[in-house]
């Protein structure tokens, strides 16, 4: 009986070609592929060889920055929260207004995200 063998022997691309790339040229090469919406690898087969781009090699266009930032606003937001929950089963009544800042902070996030998603237009400020 013949053993199945894994995705990676599956492949039929198993030869490699290393090139050296300036900086402005990786670069370059990044945005590219970026702009398509897949990997550089995959971007570069298809200009080489006019190799169709895979499924799989397809990613999400993803602001990285926007979403690092994004996830410090919601763990800060997070944090806020615990401390206004906290203050509320203590007894404490917290402020109408420290509650409303945090709903602005976490509309700003969710905004953020969406953004980065691209679900609505990103402000030019």
């Amino acid at each position: 009986m013949e053993k199945s063998r894994s995705g990676s022997n599956k492949r039929k691309r198993q030869k490699q070609l290393l090139i050296r790339l300036t900086d402005a040229e990786r670069v370059q090469l990044d945005r590219d592929a970026d702009r398509v919406g897949t990997t550089a690898a995959s971007y570069a087969r298809q200009v080489l060889v006019d190799a169709p781009i895979p499924k799989q090699s397809k990613r999400p266009g993803v602001e990285t920055e926007l979403l690092r930032k994004t996830l410090a606003e919601l763990n800060k937001i997070g944090s806020n929260i615990n401390q206004l929950a906290r203050s509320h089963n203590q007894g404490l009544i917290p402020y109408q207004h420290t509650v409303e800042a945090e709903l602005e902070i976490l509309n700003d996030a969710i905004a953020q995200v969406l953004v980065a998603l691209g679900k609505i237009p990103a402000n030019d400020n």
